[in-house]
């Protein structure tokens, strides 16, 4: 646990990290921005229902989303936003890989032993 704890806190004062959650902050304080981006993830989980059951709208699903990713990519201040997002997710998932790919190891090592 104390691993976890410090991996939380390296999390949590990284500058990309500071960076995102201060937009988010900024974010939920405009109506007009927080609808915007609220409305993008509604249409994201859309997607993804409808690509995992492959239902026959998705390409129409997936269009809309186009659409409305593309109208807030004109704005300045929700493009920083999405592109500290992805930055972050992208981390998350490294991390996530390298730690998946040490216990897979240490695993295997250990059933290797008499």
């Amino acid at each position: 646990m104390k691993a976890l704890h410090e991996l939380i806190q390296l999390l949590e004062s990284d500058e990309e990290v500071r960076a995102f959650k201060a937009l988010e902050e900024a974010l939920l304080q405009h109506p007009k921005q927080k609808e915007a981006y609220q409305t993008l993830l509604k249409q994201q989980k859309n997607l993804v229902h409808a690509e995992v059951f492959r239902k026959a709208s998705r390409q129409e699903v997936k269009e809309d989303y186009d659409r409305t990713l593309a109208s807030l990519t004109d704005n300045p201040f929700i493009q920083n936003y999405l592109e500290h997002q992805t930055s972050i997710n992208d981390m998350l998932q490294w991390i996530s890989s390298t730690i998946e790919a040490a216990l897979e190891e240490h695993i295997n090592d250990a059933l290797k032993m008499p």
